[in-house]
């Protein structure tokens, strides 16, 4: 048998393997457990360029936490990733000192050491003036009211302190200055207009509401000084020349990006996301899909499959991969997917999106074959239990891991 005639075998023998492949993958979708499921899916080789198989592919669904990697993508692809955060400005008029936020959300927080701006404040003499900006009602749209009520949601603010959130141990608040406002009740929640929290529980935590004189307060007891807060239209930092505005920048980018993607915290993300909308970046920008947060805490938010494939392309040609997969969780290994097919070696670094009846997994899967895929898994409106959403997701990525 000549060369020819054996590359024409191998080639054929090749289309029915590939043929095969897509065929179990369309019997997959096509099975009567999703009659009752919107299910989207695109899975694209990496090496090839090319998109090798989706199902429902551009029809818009809930991402849920999926949003948190457009906010990655921000970073990464304005090489912001590897900078630290501004955490304030600061400029000395008439003698007092004046303080703005920049929204960096690692002030005070439990996770990363840096007390730099706390240091700065305390050994201050002359009086601080805080200019704080927060808008009057500092919700996203599509957030939901029982969230709120609930105390889930953290604000969105200049000036976030200890993740904007009150943490009940032993019975005891931190920051102490809410001790006062704790009431041991047979629910729990947060009275929706103050700061007044409900607990069943010795252990709870609420995230406070961040008007002015709350900050003002919490702040204070912080650095053991007392301050005045003015609103950002009382004390115009544009007006002062720029030789005299000074900036402190606390911790890197990196670690609180990491953090954000795999444990999915929607405060970092969301504190992020106003970050990077101080520099410019808008998600109304976006017309291919629709954001309205940078959490994906909003019903509001809008993507395809599709889309999240072209972004996660875009972070894995800016970012080598065996940096750019530490910012995902891990099957089996830690963070949203530590308990996830554990008895696997790692090969899913993605992450996870959970609203009720909406569940997504989007990232990278690294094959038996050591090829490299961008996919996009999404599950929405449905009623089944999650656990019979996540079997049968899981059940067709390890076809893929396993025939790819």
């Amino acid at each position: 048998m000549n060369k020819k005639s054996l590359l024409t075998i191998s080639f054929i023998c090749m289309s029915f393997w590939l043929s095969a492949q897509v065929q179990n993958l369309e019997s997959h979708f096509n099975k009567p457990f999703y009659n009752d499921v919107l299910v989207g899916f695109s899975l694209y080789d990496i090496a090839a360029q090319k998109v090798v198989f989706q199902h429902n592919a551009n029809q818009y669904f809930t991402p849920a936490s999926n949003t948190k990697i457009v906010t990655l993508h921000y970073f990464i692809e304005n090489d912001l990733y590897k900078d630290s955060i501004a955490s304030i400005q600061y400029t000395t008029y008439k003698n007092k000192i004046y303080v703005k936020g920049l929204g960096d959300p690692t002030m005070f927080h439990s996770k990363f050491g840096s007390n730099k701006v706390l240091d700065f404040l305390k050994k201050q003499r002359k009086k601080i003036v805080l200019v704080y900006s927060r808008d009057s009602f500092p919700y996203k749209d599509g957030w939901s009211i029982d969230d709120a009520k609930k105390g889930w949601l953290t604000e969105v603010n200049s000036f976030p302190m200890f993740e904007n959130e009150v943490k009940i141990e032993n019975g005891k608040a931190f920051p102490t200055y809410f001790q006062k406002n704790i009431l041991t009740t047979t629910f729990s929640g947060r009275n929706i207009a103050e700061n007044t929290f409900f607990t069943d529980s010795p252990n709870n935590e609420f995230a406070y509401i961040t008007d002015s004189k709350t900050v003002e307060n919490v702040l204070e007891q912080a650095i053991g000084k007392n301050i005045t807060v003015l609103s950002d239209s009382d004390f115009d930092f544009s007006k002062i020349p720029a030789n005299d505005i000074h900036t402190i920048k606390s911790y890197p980018y990196e670690p609180v990006l990491k953090n954000m993607m795999k444990t999915s915290n929607n405060f970092l993300a969301n504190q992020l996301n106003y970050i990077a909308e101080s520099k410019g970046y808008s998600l109304s920008d976006f017309t291919q899909f629709r954001l309205t947060d940078g959490s994906g805490l909003s019903r509001y938010n809008l993507i395809s499959p599709s889309n999240l494939i072209e972004i996660l392309l875009n972070m894995y040609q800016k970012v080598p991969f065996e940096e750019l997969k530490d910012y995902f969780a891990i099957n089996g290994q830690f963070g949203s997917l530590e308990k996830v097919l554990p008895n696997e070696k790692p090969f899913l670094y993605a992450k996870t999106g959970t609203l009720s009846n909406n569940h997504t997994l989007s990232g990278y899967i690294v094959c038996d074959s050591g090829k490299v895929f961008a996919f996009s898994f999404m599950n929405n409106h449905y009623l089944k239990p999650i656990e019979e959403i996540r079997t049968e997701m899981y059940n067709a990525l390890l076809f893929v891991k396993k025939n790819y």
